[in-house]
């Protein structure tokens, strides 16, 4: 049964604290050049030294959505022998340029061959 475990402490109320309040004077005036902000942006050695820290990592890749198809993609892996998915930002953005090409570079596919439950045989076939 709840409440009846003779163990329990009874609830007592917390007494809530209201937070003080910043007078006009000590509170920095919207657009003022008061505040840590700018002590912050005007010590440029700090500056300089979080800029130091932060070029160590390297940036996170953003989702991109797919450019081109699984077999072309695997073509160019064949072509250049290396992986798509273990290339770095910089390197994808070059592949999928060079992808581009070799697609713009292919023929058009033959009218006269059309692609019907997994085997190619001529449209006008019987």
């Amino acid at each position: 049964s709840r409440g009846t475990d003779e163990n329990a402490r009874p609830r007592t109320a917390v007494p809530r604290v209201a937070a003080p309040a910043l007078s006009k004077a000590a509170a920095p005036q919207v657009g003022s050049t008061a505040g840590a902000r700018t002590e912050i942006l005007g010590d440029s050695e700090l500056l300089s030294l979080l800029r130091q820290h932060n070029s160590k990592f390297a940036p996170k890749p953003e989702y991109e959505p797919r450019q081109h198809s699984v077999k072309a993609v695997k073509e160019w892996e064949r072509a250049h022998g290396q992986r798509y998915h273990e290339l770095s930002m910089e390197s994808r953005a070059e592949a999928n340029r060079e992808i581009t090409a070799m697609q713009s570079d292919k023929p058009p596919p033959d009218p006269l061959f059309a692609f019907s439950r997994g085997s190619w045989k001529p449209m006008n076939a019987v």
